[in-house]
């Protein structure tokens, strides 16, 4: 079964957020991380969104960096 949205990781550590985005070719078997660097400031709300609140996404979802933007987008879209 083929995932239909993308698969994001938080990783608090290197303070990044890891997206796998969909693979819709079933031939690839490599998946391309994207990385986005969250700020301090930010590690709440990516937090908030990791468990996908859906008024946080609302808020956040014209926010200057862009994975927090995908991630918002991505609940907003899944709810609607």
């Amino acid at each position: 079964m083929e995932r239909m949205q993308p698969f994001f990781r938080l990783n608090k550590r290197q303070m990044l957020l890891e997206v796998v985005p969909v693979n819709n070719d079933p031939t690839k078997i490599m998946y391309i991380v994207e990385c986005y660097h969250i700020k301090e400031s930010d590690l709440s709300i990516v937090e908030k969104l990791m468990q996908r609140d859906f008024k946080t996404a609302i808020l956040n979802r014209h926010h200057d960096n862009t994975g927090i933007e995908l991630l918002a987008n991505d609940i907003i879209t899944q709810r609607g």
